[in-house]
């Protein structure tokens, strides 16, 4: 309309007023204002239009941050004013269309990422330290690379950029307590397994009594899942079963050794005979096995010795007897 508008005040401005009267003059002036105020609004609008759309050039969806969002807001306001009046070209009207999709296109990006920050804040304080388990791994691994990928953007202001970092922080030493619990879980269950049965001995006890105690104390937490729960319980069980095999095989070895070293070579009689047999069946039974540390095999057949000595001292003295009964 600026040509128009032009037309109208030049050729009001051209009119000889010499002998118009007072009226006709304050008409023609009404015009020229009138001309003059559509001059002004439509410099004004084309200000405006200039204004949000350099404001607008200012931003960039790859950069554009939570810090940006009050300016972004003001400029989609006087965009969607401008829009809603009546005074722009059909080319103006569609460049702020543009111009406003821009705009809205960068206030999605600062709420997905405002959506995203607090999503995987609020992932993470689901866990703790002193409950996180092993099959909580795989979620933390994947809230980390959500972390990871934000912090790739340049759409983070300081202090979110520095509130990721200490919440990947806290992710990371959970799962260093997962990995820490997996490898406690492994060591105790390995060292077990390291033992038999058939060969354990009392060499062996503190060690295995050691392992019992950190799997007490990996069952006393609660950063373990069932299956890790059943797996430590089974091992608890084997070693408490070796446990119980040296302190039988303690026991045994006890008990024939006292019994036997509380026979006197000097009062032992045929009636002893049988129970001496039976004692060096039971030493033999030790022997024969491979639950005895090498000292404990030397004192046994030194005891062993001992028991033989008694009865080679109960068989001489029946045929002394004998020879001096055949003489009476």
């Amino acid at each position: 309309d600026t040509d128009a508008i032009k037309t109208v005040k030049d050729a009001v401005a051209a009119i000889d007023t010499v002998n118009a009267t007072d009226a006709e003059k304050q008409a023609l002036k009404a015009i020229t204002d009138k001309c003059d105020a559509l001059k002004k609004k439509i410099a004004d609008t084309k200000a405006e239009i200039a204004a949000v759309t350099d404001g607008v050039g200012g931003y960039d969806n790859a950069t554009v941050k939570s810090s940006d969002k009050d300016a972004i807001d003001a400029l989609a306001a006087r965009i969607d004013a401008l829009l809603a009046g009546d005074n722009l070209t059909d080319t103006e009207r569609a460049s702020l269309t543009e111009i406003g999709k821009t705009v809205g296109d960068m206030l999605n990006k600062l709420s997905d990422i405002k959506k995203e920050i607090a999503d995987v804040t609020e992932g993470f304080g689901a866990y703790d330290k002193k409950t996180v388990k092993s099959s909580d791994e795989t979620d933390i691994e994947a809230l980390i690379a959500r972390i990871d990928a934000l912090c790739a953007t340049q759409n983070l202001t300081e202090s979110e950029r520095a509130a990721l970092a200490e919440l990947k922080e806290t992710a990371n030493g959970l799962l260093e307590k997962i990995a820490e619990v997996k490898a406690e879980i492994k060591a105790t269950a390995d060292g077990v397994e390291g033992y038999d049965k058939d060969t354990v001995t009392t060499d062996n006890k503190e060690q295995i009594e050691g392992f019992i105690d950190r799997v007490d104390t990996l069952l006393d937490g609660k950063n373990l899942t069932e299956d890790e729960r059943k797996a430590l319980e089974d091992t608890k069980k084997t070693a408490e079963d070796l446990i119980k095999q040296i302190e039988e095989t303690a026991s045994e070895n006890k008990d024939v050794t006292t019994q036997i070293g509380a026979l006197d070579k000097e009062k032992v009689t045929a009636d002893d005979k049988e129970n001496i047999e039976k004692l060096i069946d039971r030493v033999d039974g030790l022997l024969d096995g491979e639950n005895l540390t090498e000292d404990e095999r030397k004192a046994l057949e030194d005891t062993k010795k001992a028991a033989e000595d008694l009865i080679k001292q109960i068989e001489y003295t029946a045929k002394e007897n004998k020879d001096v009964t055949e003489k009476l």
